[in-house]
């Protein structure tokens, strides 16, 4: 003799599925190992000088960078683009500044 099948509402089952899934997410977070937290990894900032040497010339491009700033005469804090044109031949840098502020320095 079949036994009689038991009437189940859709709701009840997704319920019942609810919270076995939770039951079992809880489970693998209690059994997670516990982990220390990450070190932070500390990174050696890399020093570098660039230079640009021409004809018994050397000048340091951050030198020059910073000589067209302070020729510039604005707030270095308003610059909000920087281009800077090197010529050796010619003994002098050029500079863009903010697109429209142009001008040299001597090398």
């Amino acid at each position: 003799m079949a036994r009689p099948r038991k009437s189940v509402k859709a709701e009840e089952v997704k319920t019942a599925v609810a919270e076995e899934i939770s039951a079992v997410a809880d489970a693998v977070k209690e059994a997670a190992p516990k982990s220390a937290p990450a070190k932070k990894a500390t990174a050696k900032k890399a020093v570098s000088t660039v230079y640009v040497q021409y004809e018994g010339l050397e000048v340091n491009v951050d030198e020059v960078s910073a000589a067209a700033k302070n020729a510039w005469g604005g707030k270095k804090g308003d610059i909000e683009t920087f281009d800077l044109y090197i010529k050796p031949e010619d003994k002098t840098a050029y500079y863009v500044i903010n697109g429209t502020d142009t001008g040299s320095v001597a090398l």
